[in-house]
């Protein structure tokens, strides 16, 4: 037991820290991002391991759209994978090959600007006509176009900070619908608590792994045809069975399912079997005569017989007695200025009622002090109780705490 409960808590530990640190880093990430993060100006590494924004190149891209006009790529970077074979001619006599290409920026007029290995342009730029062709080539051959930081927050930022904003927000969301039907329909407070954490850790998982992917900050850490951002099955991404996965570990360290009995122990004298079934047991010892404590320690119904003479034996005295003892109420213990309403002897009377003298309902007093007693026409084990029941063992409490 010690030891479960040992486990327990170092589990608790753990995931404390995990979302202590978690929750650091969030902080840390959006306010970083949103200083240096831009959807239309920043330009990332779409293809290696810098988590750092890279400088645009010196001079700016300069390209002919339609004439003697100059414009400048200044548009979003976008990733591009799984082009076609072959080759792909772009304006003016330079000839590029699709596997040059590995992503592009948009330009003003609507053409575009090709990008290579360590983000350098490749060729003039595509004018408009041709960055269609260029992007039903794309598609035509089944790749994919994944705009870097192009994640639009639905509530407040973009990138990277848009999709952990927009992740606390649903995790909080979901954390209180689940506080909220776990109270309506009855959950224990274990299980509605550790279903909260773990579908915020499990949401907050996922949106941290998309944070810093391509539509995100792009650190370069995984690209738009990683196992991560793409469909693993069901419609969820890598990076959500990710999160699924994380959400169940969590569940699995936090629930303990938990329940309460209340025990009543109560210390008290030896009570002899109710009847005299083993009376005659005292009889058959040849090295101990039977004495009355003996006796009576076989069976409340054992009486010793014939004390004194050879014929002195334990038996049990009227074995067909069915009836109880009667209860009568006992008025001189009675609490002063209260009376019993009825004082006729149980069975056949259902009971009394104590009620107050003077008082327009009869009630006692909040907090009063009572006394009151019974008599019964035999030794008798009499229970009271503050609440109705069946039979003599459900009842809590031995009237006058003696069960003698």
């Amino acid at each position: 037991m010690q030891k479960e409960a040992s486990f327990f808590i170092k589990g608790i530990s753990i995931l404390q820290i995990y979302i202590l640190v978690f929750s650091i880093f969030s902080v840390v990430f959006i306010v970083a991002e949103s200083n240096v993060v831009s959807a239309k100006h920043a330009l990332w590494h779409f293809w290696g391991d810098s988590p750092k924004p890279v400088e645009p190149t010196k001079p700016s891209v300069e390209f002919k759209s339609t004439g003697t006009a100059t414009a400048t790529a200044t548009g979003p970077t976008h990733i591009v994978s799984g082009l076609p074979s072959g080759q792909f001619a772009t304006t003016g006599a330079t000839t590029t090959t699709y596997s040059e290409v590995t992503g592009y920026r948009t330009l003003p007029d609507g053409g575009a600007q090709l990008m290579g290995a360590n983000n350098v342009p490749i060729g003039e730029a595509l004018n408009p006509a041709q960055f269609k062709d260029f992007q039903t080539a794309v598609a035509n051959a089944g790749g994919t176009e994944t705009q870097i930081g192009g994640y639009q927050g639905k509530f407040f930022g973009t990138g990277g900070t848009g999709i952990l904003v927009d992740g606390l927000l649903f995790a909080a969301a979901v954390a209180g619908a689940i506080q909220l039907i776990g109270g309506l329909v009855g959950l224990d407070k274990s299980l509605t608590d550790s279903l909260s954490v773990a579908a915020v850790g499990g949401i907050m998982t996922t949106s941290l792994i998309q944070s810093i992917g391509p539509t995100g900050a792009n650190w370069g850490l995984y690209g738009p045809n990683n196992w991560l951002a793409t469909n693993q099955g069901l419609g969820i991404t890598g990076a959500g069975w990710v999160g699924i996965i994380t959400a169940v570990v969590i569940f699995a360290i936090m629930y303990k399912k938990e329940s309460t009995k209340i025990v009543n122990f109560q210390c008290l004298p030896y009570e002899a079997p109710i009847g005299g079934k083993e009376c005659e047991k005292c009889n058959n010892d040849l090295f101990r005569p039977c004495s009355e404590y003996r006796c009576k320690a076989l069976g409340q119904s054992c009486e010793l017989v014939n004390v004194g003479s050879v014929d002195e034996k334990c038996v049990w005295v009227n074995p067909n007695d069915a009836l109880s003892p009667t209860i009568t109420p006992w008025t001189t213990p009675l609490t002063e200025n209260h009376r019993y309403t009825s004082h006729a002897v149980r069975p056949a009377s259902l009971g009394t009622k104590i009620v107050l003298n003077g008082a327009v309902n009869g009630c006692i007093k909040a907090f009063t002090p009572l006394t009151f007693g019974i008599t019964t026409n035999e030794p008798a084990q009499c229970k009271l109780d503050l609440e109705h029941k069946k039979t003599l063992d459900e009842m809590q409490f031995f009237f006058g705490n003696t069960n003698l």
